[in-house]
């Protein structure tokens, strides 16, 4: 905590705090993006089985890693946790977000000095939803060597979403809206959902939202690979049987392809956007036509059975 304080920045620090649970798949993408924007990260191992932390030790050694094996995945009702790890940096920036979520802004110490120089206490990003059109991305050329956002831009911003949201987050003058907020109060006295909150999505305090200089980016149903799809299939079954009727994940394979046509409804081109083309220079901005002569992987090649075959096996 010390060295993070200490920092000689014309900002205050920042802080990411994530859970995880066998996020192998996605945790390269997500530690080498966010190392390079935060000045330290707490990740709560909720009982990986697989190397998870090994990738967080090679790309962040100084980053914290706390090991909870008896710990559930998905803890709806225990805000205290994120809140006493938030309570040992105060005046630094926190933001909590999970594995699938990237912040992204061109500039961290911009966005920062800026926000401080406005005395701002909390922000909120606009959200944005992930999913990869059918047929348009070739899934073997996806590498770890490659930022995922310049692998992957199409989505849709959910403030815009037309049709119902499966996800519905509402706060005074906010609906259908999916973000985390970036703080620095002492906590983020966030309330739980069971109690009528939204958890960590929203700040038990002021905040504004948005502004033009950063994005949340939701990689849930992109990159639509089998490993995602095993990943998204395996979060019901982290959960104890008694709180799996409050899980918003989907248990089997009908139940994530209906989800995902709703997603693909609204699904755009981000690159057309200017509230992502503010944030991203010019590597994503490339046209991208694919090659007439690749066999396009999207979920329609995927075994299906195989998938929920394995799932079934690791309950």
């Amino acid at each position: 905590m010390t060295g993070v304080l200490n920092k000689k920045k014309k900002r205050n620090p920042a802080i990411i705090i994530t859970r995880f649970t066998n996020e192998a798949y996605l945790m390269p993408w997500w530690i080498q993006h966010h190392v390079k924007l935060f000045d330290h990260g707490i990740l709560i191992d909720c009982g990986s089985k697989d190397h998870t932390a090994d990738i967080v030790r090679e790309y962040a050694p100084d980053w914290e890693i706390i090991r909870h094996e008896d710990k559930e995945f998905f803890v709806r009702d225990d805000m205290q946790e994120t809140l006493d790890y938030e309570r040992l940096y105060p005046g630094c920036w926190k933001l909590n977000v999970n594995p699938s979520e990237f912040f992204c802004t061109r500039d961290m110490d911009i966005l920062l000095m800026a926000l401080e120089a406005d005395n701002a206490w909390g922000y909120a990003p606009l959200g944005i939803n992930m999913a990869d059109p059918r047929g348009y991305y070739n899934s073997n050329d996806l590498t770890y060597d490659k930022p995922l956002v310049s692998q992957r831009y199409h989505g849709y911003i959910e403030r815009d979403r037309t049709t119902q949201a499966r996800f519905t987050f509402s706060y005074p003058g906010i609906e259908r809206y999916r973000s985390r907020v970036l703080h620095r109060h002492h906590d983020g006295n966030f309330k739980s959902p069971i109690l009528g909150g939204n958890g960590i999505h929203y700040l038990g305090h002021p905040f504004i939202y948005p502004m033009p200089m950063a994005l949340i980016l939701w990689y849930v149903y992109s990159p639509w690979t089998p490993e995602m799809i095993e990943r998204r299939l395996k979060q019901y079954y982290y959960m104890p049987e008694n709180k799996r009727q409050y899980c918003p994940y989907p248990k089997n394979m009908g139940q994530l392809e209906r989800d995902l046509e709703m997603e693909l409804m609204e699904t755009v081109d981000l690159r057309t956007k200017k509230e992502y083309r503010t944030i991203f220079s010019e590597w994503p901005m490339q046209e991208y036509t694919p090659s007439d002569s690749i066999n396009h992987q999207d979920s329609s090649n995927i075994d299906r059975n195989i998938i929920e075959e394995k799932i079934c096996l690791n309950k």
